[in-house]
């Protein structure tokens, strides 16, 4: 990776820097409000049980749940997952997963408390992308439909009930298929197939055995690539409804497993999706489609005469490729899930039952995904979510239409960089990112509860040219009100004040001495106002504070090469700030000894097992002297030193974590005074959470999902609970990932 590659991940620093104490013990217990929790000690609901682990029995062990997030989810390995379903294909009464991953069909056993085990599946497929899942051959066992994309071809694979498939049987059908549908389109008590594809729509029955009879195409269907069955018009005929370009297209079933003449209704946009649910409670089914282009959702209502009207249209996040229907809170009206490739993420509309929606909340989803699927996964009766994608993974409903997962909150694409801060000066929380490769700050302005608003997009240079990797934000003049300061590819430093009434005032530039990977903002002088250090690829930038948001010149100092990330502390307790800067492609870090008069001077060195990614700074082992976390440039391992107090320390313990970790923090997340570490992984999209001990080590990794690209991270008390939560940007997608933190326990 170039130096330039590595600028971006290294905001860990800054983002500490900045951020208010994560201060006071927090006492565990009480269940966390909205969130149900099965096995939970609080039967009365009211989070004010004395014992949170009074429900537990003598074989099992109560652990803090520490985040409202998915812990422990077991990411299934690339191919990836082009679309996904539930199934008990092993008749064990345990929804399981089935997704097709390109020349073969996947599946992972549910165990039944929403984690799931890969078994092989020995039956190979000359091109897999879509799936569809059903009882054929009428044995009461589920059996498989699966087409390619951009072939011509399904597949039919019977189970056994056990787990196991036939080897496939192949039908043409028509060219291009996009989906296939299950349904009884010609009345006989047997499922058909009715496959979408862009050179048409073909509709194959059922024999009753497994097999299928040969493709009749459905006339002046061509182009579909959503399709729906339902009977629209109450007949008791399995009617046809497709989208195609910006129009939605329905056919009525003539009973025979042909179709009449088509209706259109046109929505406009890109309409990727379709669903047929009754959405208004009146008996009849309406139309949902999903607008990738639109950034919505459409609903149409059934009229008494079968036409469609328009109820309105429903902001989802970016791309919404496919969507699910059910009833995710329980109140037996329809709820919209859109699985949006733009950001990311599953956007959860919950229906009031007229047609219409409340505002979408959105949650996070893995890289790439490709497919949703709605079941109850952990049997709590709460609805779950399936998800294909770079990985396959099943998100929990917490059933009350929200998902036991992340939230996210849309930002500038790409955002590296996340800090934590009151920028707008209400005492509550929000949350900055600098997007990636850009010259933007996206602002999100906290009400105090743990959701966001967007706030001000804060450009820092006009130039297209200009890049910025690195970002701090504090008060550099002195009035109280958080300013902004980025640096990049420009060889400046980019500063916007913060005026009166929140406005920002127009950007100064003050020079350092080469392209930025990093920067912190801190009192290196001891004069009471904030300093600026900037990291290039082997050299420490000083650019002292005047206190009115201007800086003098700076003063650079020799740290080594190819600097990756760095942290203040103070190394030798003299009180002074210092500086540890880590190398990618060095197994030692070097430590830049504050002067006390905003200059450094060369400490010793710090020795790591391998060469280091990230760093960040703080009392593992309670002994008042500052210790080092450390991740890897090639492991998923994070490594603990211990300060001895002089500006040295002792040799690395190696924690492993499963995964690449990109970023990491010291913070007390589980409320009981000692520091915790928490580190992301990118590639399968989680943090973990390392517990320490209180005196340097630290338990084995527990694992949340934050979404894919989890990259840079922050933490604050986000919702006022005095927990600590998460703010987790999201490389690759324009997201910020938040994960509030929680005292509730559970069973295990």
């Amino acid at each position: 990776m170039s130096g330039m590659g590595w600028a971006v991940m290294l905001e860990l620093a800054v983002s500490l820097a900045v951020l208010p104490a994560c201060g006071g013990s927090r006492t565990a217990g009480g269940a966390d409000a909205g969130m149900p929790d099965a096995g939970m000690s609080d039967a009365g609901g009211d989070g004010a049980d004395a014992d949170p682990c009074r429900a537990c029995s003598a074989t099992q062990t109560c652990v803090a749940r520490l985040f409202r997030a998915q812990e422990g989810f077991v990411p299934q390995a690339v191919p990836r997952a082009l679309s996904i379903a539930f199934g008990d294909v092993n008749g064990d009464g345990l929804p399981d997963l089935i997704w097709p991953s390109q020349t073969s069909v996947k599946i992972s056993l549910g165990l039944g408390d929403g984690r799931f085990e890969a078994v092989p599946l020995d039956s190979p497929i000359v091109l897999a992308t879509s799936i569809a899942v059903g009882d054929l051959n009428r044995d009461g066992d589920l059996d498989l439909v699966v087409a390619g994309e951009l072939d011509s071809e399904v597949s039919v694979l019977l189970g056994d009930g056990h787990g196991k498939f036939g080897a496939p049987q192949t039908v043409p059908a028509v060219g291009r298929i996009t989906m296939p549908v299950l349904g009884d389109v010609n009345g006989d008590g047997i499922l058909d197939v009715v496959v979408a594809g862009l050179d048409g729509v073909g509709v194959l029955l059922g024999g009753g055995d497994g097999t299928l009879g040969a493709a009749t195409l459905v006339p002046g269907a061509a182009g579909a690539s959503g399709l729906a069955l339902a009977d629209l018009d109450g007949d008791g005929h399995v009617d046809l409804a497709f989208v195609d370009a910006d129009t939605v297209w329905t056919y009525r079933g003539t009973g025979d497993g042909t179709f009449g003449r088509p209706q259109s209704s046109v929505v406009g946009g890109t309409l990727s999706a379709v669903a047929a649910p009754d959405l208004d409670g009146d008996k009849r089914p309406d139309l949902v489609v999903a607008d990738s282009q639109g950034n919505r959702v459409v609903a149409l209502l059934q009229n008494p005469s079968g036409s469609f009207t328009e109820a309105g249209a429903f902001p989802t996040h970016a791309g919404p490729a496919s969507l699910a229907v059910a009833d995710m809170n329980g109140d037996g009206k329809a709820d919209v899930l859109t699985l949006n490739q733009g950001s990311a993420d599953v956007s959860v509309l919950t229906g009031k039952g007229d047609g219409t929606f409340a505002g979408a909340r959105s949650f996070a989803s893995n890289n790439g995904p490709s497919g949703i699927a709605v079941g109850d996964a952990n049997r709590d009766g709460a609805l779950d979510v399936a998800l294909g994608g770079t990985i396959a993974i099943a998100l929990l409903g917490a059933g009350d239409g929200t998902l036991i997962a992340g939230e996210t909150f849309a930002v500038g694409d790409s955002p590296r960089t996340v800090i934590i801060s009151d920028l707008d000066g209400d005492r509550k929380l929000d949350v900055a990112t600098l997007d990636s490769g850009s010259s933007e700050v996206s602002l999100l302005l906290g009400d105090g509860t743990g959701w966001f608003l967007p706030g001000e997009t804060v450009t820092l240079d006009a130039d297209p040219d200009a890049l910025y990797y690195a970002l701090a934000i504090a008060d550099f003049d002195g009035d109280g009100r958080p300013d902004i300061a980025a640096a990049g590819n420009t060889g400046e430093v980019a500063v916007r004040m913060q005026g009166v009434a929140g406005a920002w005032e127009p950007v100064r530039a003050f020079p350092v001495s080469s392209t930025t990977n990093a920067a912190l903002a801190q009192d290196f002088d001891g004069d009471g106002r904030v300093d600026l250090a900037t990291m290039g690829a082997s050299t420490v930038s000083v650019l002292p504070g005047n206190g009115d948001g201007t800086f003098g010149d700076h003063r650079d100092f020799a740290a080594g090469s190819s600097i990756s990330s760095a942290a203040t502390l103070d190394a030798n307790l003299d009180g002074i700030p210092d500086l540890v800067v880590t190398s990618s492609f060095s197994g030692a870090m070097q430590l830049l000894l504050g002067d006390g008069q905003g200059g450094f001077r060369d400490g010793p060195e710090i020795v790591t097992a391998w060469a280091t990614l990230a760093v960040a700074a703080g009392d593992l082992n309670g002994d008042g002297r500052a210790d080092l976390a450390v991740t890897a440039t090639t492991s998923g391992d994070v490594g603990v030193l211990l300060g001895n107090g002089d500006g040295t320390f002792q040799p690395q313990q190696t924690f492993p974590t499963g995964d690449l970790r990109m970023n990491l923090l010291i913070g007390d997340v589980t409320g009981d005074g000692v520091p915790d570490v928490v580190a992301t992984a990118s590639g399968v999209g989680d943090v973990a959470v390392l517990v320490g001990n209180g005196d340097g080590t630290l338990q084995e990794a527990r694992r949340f999902f934050a979404g894919g690209g989890a990259w840079s991270l922050a933490a604050g008390d986000l919702n006022g609970d005095g927990r600590l939560d998460l703010a987790v940007s999201a490389n690759g997608n324009a997201e910020v990932t938040i994960l509030l933190g929680t005292s509730a326990h559970e069973c295990r």
